[in-house]
């Protein structure tokens, strides 16, 4: 159908993942002859995005992409309001403890008079740290010399969080690292840490919206118009936080982002969390997912009153469910 040119476009839930490589050589085939439309889950909490490729594989989402965009008064104040509840540490990418829970357990580590670095880890075989990756230390080398940048920094705390889905013990070691539980909150984590270095987590996207400064080594793709920084490998970022030389945090960058994501680029949902249970991790996937903003080429779409049945969503955003062909697609 894609090479008969009977279709215009072929969508797909992110073509990377693991469970969906037997459709990798239709997607590029698709890449070539229609238009595509990956949907990926965005990097803040409740966040979907349709795109031409995932977010590190498409120039929507570039630098340039994001210098360009022109911010309303109107988008100012609802990403303020936005990273105002995101604030309140209800909104979290994993479920896990109250921000208050966490916020008690860690209290003490306030009174210390020694700069905090937050470190939170991600899945080994997670895209953001195999694939669309920048010229700058690898994942695995990065988690492995945790214990050595430790040692070489004893000035510092480092609290270090395991990804909520992994599983098993972790191997750091040192008087100055401690290891936070893996439900524990992430807000509170951030809120405690002078600063927060990750690799591609969404993390440090939930950091800057706490104001703090955040450094990454991957290709963070939401690391945009100076919100953050980036460094080549943990060292240098773990330099940069301690001795200076990080940029101060921007609260207009930080609001300019995240009014560039939540108005822009990401659409926004509500589903049920599917936990599913595996021998070395868990894997987080939805059901009953409904989309309640749109953003879809270029249009934004208020769906959170739509009623729930999907052909009347369709209906809404006019397209018709048993047509969906050449004749209709345009």
């Amino acid at each position: 159908m894609i090479n008969s040119g009977e279709v215009d476009a072929l969508a797909i839930y992110n073509p990377y993942m693991q469970s969906h490589r037997r459709f990798q050589g239709l997607f590029y085939l698709a890449k070539k002859r229609v238009e595509t439309i990956v949907i990926e889950r965005g990097a803040l909490p409740g966040t979907i995005y349709y795109s031409d490729d995932v977010a590190y594989g498409t120039d929507k989402y570039s630098e340039e992409s994001f210098s360009n965009y022109k911010m309303s008064s109107e988008d100012e104040e609802i990403a303020k309001r936005y990273i105002d509840n995101l604030r309140l540490g209800g909104e979290v990418l994993e479920s896990g403890a109250s921000y208050a829970f966490t916020s008690r357990k860690y209290e003490a580590l306030s009174h210390l008079d020694r700069k905090i670095v937050f470190l939170p880890l991600q899945m080994s075989e997670d895209m953001a740290v195999t694939m669309f990756l920048r010229d700058s230390q690898d994942y695995g080398e990065y988690e492995r010399s945790i214990n050595a940048v430790a040692a070489s920094n004893p000035e510092a705390l480092f609290i270090i969080k395991p990804h909520p889905l992994t599983k098993g013990e972790t191997d750091f070691r040192g008087s100055n690292i401690i290891i936070a539980d893996r439900e524990d909150n992430i807000h509170a984590l951030i809120e405690i840490s002078d600063a927060t270095i990750c690799y591609n987590s969404g993390v440090s996207l939930l950091a800057m919206a706490h104001y703090k400064q955040v450094v990454t080594v991957g290709n963070a793709y939401f690391n945009r118009g100076g919100a953050g920084q980036y460094a080549n490998s943990l060292s240098t970022a773990v330099a940069m936080v301690l001795h200076g030389t990080a940029n101060a945090v921007s609260e207009e960058n930080v609001v300019r982002l995240y009014s560039w994501l939540v108005n822009q680029m990401y659409s926004r949902f509500k589903a049920k969390d599917d936990i599913r249970e595996f021998s070395h991790r868990k894997a987080h996937g939805y059901k009953d997912i409904i989309v309640t903003h749109l953003n879809l080429n270029g249009m934004r779409i208020n769906s959170s009153r739509a009623r729930t049945d999907s052909n009347d969503i369709f209906e809404t955003l006019g397209f018709s469910l048993m047509n969906f062909g050449k004749s209709q697609s345009k």
